[in-house]
Order: structure tokens, then C-alpha cells, then sequence
């Protein structure tokens, strides 16, 4: 249990905002509620995205840090609106290719994400819909690369 005032009160996010304070609540430091109703969160590692392989930094294979290892991505159907995600994650403009088939050569170490599908509006890759992490197996040979503008 915590101690002092109790600054955020029925706080409810929907999962985009930036801060924790940037979701509705009742307002700041205006309720009492008991210590044994304190929350908290566990967070994992920051997952990261990098691109290898390419002709410069906004192009390559899309490989993810996860659990302290760089892994790689594959996808058979990897769509615009995925590489839309990784583009925009790194800060490298616009999507102008989603490429498979490891054109940006074969990566190695572990497949961390599998038949990922974006809708191309999500703030990082690991938010889109994928297989889970680390579950398949899956030939280099499908890795998966991006051209970003």
C-alpha cells in the first residue's frame, strides 16, 4: 500500500494515449480512497525495431530486440500496411515497399514475430495483431524487409 494523497481516481484509457494522464479520470487529488485500492503495473523490456541489411537506415530486414535478442520477423503475407508500421515506428517517413522473401538477405537467431497483419495505424509493430512472440519456427528465407521515403 502507498501513503499521501490519492492523485488520479477511476482512471479509464483506451490504449492510444501517450501518459497515463491523458486518460479520462474524475480528476486531480479530489477523492480519498483508501491505500488497498492502489494499482500498479508490471511492464516488460522495452521490445526494439531496427532494419539490417539495407542501403541506409530507412531500409533493410525488420528485426525486433526482444527478451535482450535481435530476432527477425517473417511473413509470408507481410502487407504496405505492415511496413506503414515500421516506417512510422522509426521514424523514416512513408511505406514505399513491403518486401518478404529475405531480400535484404537471411537473418538469424529466433523468429520473434509471425503472420503479423496491421491496420497501418499502430504506434509500434509488437500492437499489431501477430501469432504471439517466439511461438513458430520459421525459415529465414521468409524474413521480411521494408523500404521506407
Amino acid at each position: 500500500e502507498g501513503s499521501g494523497p490519492t492523485w488520479l481516481y477511476r482512471v479509464n484509457c483506451r490504449g492510444d494515449e501517450s501518459t497515463l494522464w491523458n486518460c479520462s479520470h474524475r480528476g486531480w487529488g479530489v477523492f480519498t480512497c483508501p491505500h488497498y485500492f492502489d494499482t500498479g503495473v508490471i511492464c516488460s523490456g522495452a521490445d526494439e525495431l531496427r532494419l539490417s541489411n539495407g542501403t541506409g537506415p530507412c531500409s533493410g530486414r525488420v528485426e525486433v530486440k526482444h527478451e535482450e535478442q535481435w530476432g527477425t520477423v517473417c511473413d509470408g503475407d507481410w502487407t504496405i500496411e505492415d511496413a506503414e508500421v515500421v516506417c512510422k515506428q522509426l521514424q523514416c517517413g512513408s511505406a514505399v515497399q513491403a518486401l518478404n522473401r529475405a531480400l535484404f538477405g537471411e537473418g538469424s537467431g529466433p523468429t520473434w514475430l509471425y503472420r503479423v497483419n496491421c491496420r497501418g495505424d499502430e504506434s509500434t509493430l509488437w500492437n499489431c495483431s501477430h501469432r504471439g512472440w517466439g511461438v513458430f519456427t520459421c525459415p529465414h528465407y521468409f524474413d521480411t524487409g521494408v523500404i521506407c521515403s
